[in-house]
């Protein structure tokens, strides 16, 4: 079988959830010992050791840029052009777009249906930052339902997501395979345990005595109602476990500020700009009290589940896909509510027992999941489409 993989995210220098999902998926695809080729597409070279190096697999850089629309550009017209003088069974796309006019059988992760069910908003002003974000969120938007009809099949992360694409997008519900996501080495406890003892958290923060969180201006991602909820825990908890937001982009810092001091706990809040590895995102996962996700609306949850890799508590949302991924080991809360955040922070900052019980379901739970697993379930997929075509090229024989 030959698979060709749409590996560009892998090969942008900034992170994210689709880079970390190629990167993944890349990576255990190469731990398996399936017999398979394949072609990973990239848009720029990609320096890095977990590359694969192994026979099976073959590289090659997808050319053609534009400003602004160099992404899209590339994959509507030259990824299309190609494919075409390509001999493959199998072509997958893996973060939520792809051509559509796709020659051969196509395999999409469509990992959720935020463009559609939270649009881009219009931009103010003139940042390019803004413009990119807004453009790429766009694309989505209005390529997606035509790709979710037209993909061979699709895979999707999560009970919840693969309910939207039913509900909202009426594709058949034996076309979309659910396969849940996987974490990265670093984030094993083992790991951690091992990395924190000369880890330097900074910010006046020690191990053990900070509440995380994420911060996003993405608007599903639910910050607010965290830094509200902290804000109305006791004066004395806020001062033994400050808050700490970790910043997942480079705009958010000014409009998080302004919620903090709103909010009035700017004393007790550390805003962070996001670490530059993965082994530094693992360093404050595991040295915190307690890791609070409240999102609105998510594909899966990984940093969910990476918190419960490290051994870190979680207070959860209990909406979308968040319960599929902690299961019974973390808090459950209603997300609109910042009162039932709150109560939850505060049990998991004083009652050590439940901190330590949340703590050992989590690395139960976490233990779930892998790459490894990831990359089985897709490679049945790929097996599955391939011997669907061949039977139809039978029957059309007969």
């Amino acid at each position: 079988m030959k698979i060709v993989i749409d590996a560009r995210a892998a090969s942008h220098p900034q992170p994210g959830g689709f880079k970390t999902y190629t990167r993944g998926l890349i990576r255990g695809l190469s731990h398996t010992d399936e017999d398979y080729r394949c072609l990973l597409l990239a848009d720029r070279y990609v320096d890095e050791d977990w590359w694969p190096s192994d026979a099976r697999f073959e590289t090659r850089i997808l050319y053609g840029r534009l400003p602004l629309l160099g992404a899209g550009f590339r994959e509507q017209f030259a990824l299309p052009r190609l494919l075409s003088h390509e001999h493959y069974d199998v072509v997958h796309f893996l973060c939520n777009t792809g051509p559509l006019l796709m020659p051969g059988n196509s395999v999409v992760t469509i990992h959720d249906l935020a463009p559609i069910l939270y649009p881009a908003r219009w931009p103010k002003g003139f940042n390019l930052a803004h413009w990119r974000r807004f453009l790429t969120r766009f694309y989505a938007q209005m390529i997606l339902p035509s790709l979710a009809q037209k993909a061979t099949a699709i895979i999707t992360d999560s009970e919840a997501s693969k309910r939207d694409l039913i509900g909202c997008l009426q594709v058949p519900m034996e076309k979309v395979s659910v396969i849940p996501l996987g974490y990265d080495e670093c984030f094993k406890q083992r790991s951690v345990v091992r990395r924190n003892e000369s880890h330097t958290l900074g910010q006046g923060c020690n191990a053990g005595e900070f509440v995380l969180t994420l911060g996003s201006l993405n608007r599903r991602k639910n910050v607010a109602a965290v830094i509200e909820a902290f804000a109305s825990i006791p004066q004395k908890l806020k001062e033994q476990y400050p808050l700490v937001v970790i910043l997942t982009d480079n705009d958010s810092q000014v409009l998080l500020s302004d919620l903090v001091t709103q909010a009035g706990c700017q004393a007790y809040v550390h805003l962070v700009p996001g670490p530059k590895s993965a082994e530094g995102l693992a360093g404050w996962y595991g040295s915190a009290r307690v890791f609070v996700v409240c999102s609105l609306y998510e594909g899966f949850g990984l940093p969910a589940l990476e918190a419960m890799a490290c051994g870190a508590p979680v207070v959860s949302s209990s909406v979308s896909s968040l319960p599929e991924v902690v299961g019974d080991a973390a808090i459950l809360v209603d997300p609109k509510d910042p009162l039932a955040i709150s109560v939850a922070i505060k049990s998991v900052l004083e009652n050590e027992a439940l901190y330590t019980d949340l703590r050992t379901r989590g690395l139960r739970r976490a233990m779930f999941f892998s790459w490894e697993r990831t990359a089985r379930e897709t490679l049945a997929v790929y097996d599955h489409v391939c011997r669907h075509s061949r039977d139809l090229y039978t029957l059309e024989d007969m």
